[in-house]
């Protein structure tokens, strides 16, 4: 069952979804920010999609199935409930957001306090669908898939959760549902008292997004 701290913080991690998949929100992130990763991208070489010239407006990313979909993602997720195992402060979260975002991140502010989003690098693609990184400085790191549809959202859930189980202490249970949102999530506790939630959820607007959210470091709040 997951813990009372944890079930707020799981609560502030989907806020936060609703939040940064949300238009007004990811605006926030900047036209700038966004230009600045795709033109990154395109100069990064002529091995993969960094090196393609595309069309920012319609990304084409050769489709990736099974394991090695999720292993980018694997490994940011490991690295990220690292971190909270560290007991990681505010400084060394700050940090972590600058090292993994392929451009400078600056701070939103968030009904769970300070919270950078970005694009990662590399970037975090499933099935032609890009990952942003949250990292809130209430202790929550979460990598969002915004604007899906229903059954896509629950399909690419169900994915994370059988390619990311490996990092649970012990079987993912599903969690109590939210009443901000409509979805529904799971969770598994991991090493170093953090806990992995994996679910999808709908925006007031309809669309639905996925989150992966490793919830830790409740002992002290983000800034307001």
């Amino acid at each position: 069952m997951i813990a009372p701290g944890h079930a707020r913080a799981l609560g502030r991690a989907i806020a936060l979804g609703l939040c940064v998949s949300a238009s007004g929100c990811a605006d926030r992130t900047g036209a700038r920010t966004r230009a600045a990763f795709e033109g990154a991208q395109r100069r990064g070489g002529s091995d993969g999609p960094r090196g393609r010239d595309r069309d920012p407006r319609r990304p084409q990313r050769p489709t990736q199935t099974g394991a090695s979909a999720w292993a980018q993602v694997d490994r940011m997720l490991g690295a990220a409930i690292d971190l909270l195992e560290s007991g990681a402060d505010e400084a060394a979260l700050i940090d972590a957001a600058r090292r993994w975002c392929a451009v400078d991140p600056e701070p939103q502010r968030t009904d769970s306090g300070a919270t950078y989003v970005c694009f990662t690098d590399p970037e975090l693609t499933v099935a032609r669908r890009t990952f942003t990184l949250e990292v809130s400085l209430g202790g929550v790191v979460g990598f969002q898939m915004a604007d899906l549809a229903d059954v896509q959202s629950a399909e690419v859930a169900a994915q994370a959760r059988t390619a990311l189980a490996h990092h649970c202490a012990r079987p993912f249970e599903s969690a109590p549902a939210n009443p901000a949102a409509q979805g529904e999530f799971s969770t598994c506790p991991v090493d170093g008292g953090s806990t992995l939630a994996i679910g999808h959820a709908r925006r007031p607007d309809g669309a639905w997004f996925v989150s992966l959210a490793v919830l830790g470091g409740l002992h002290g709040g983000a800034p307001q």
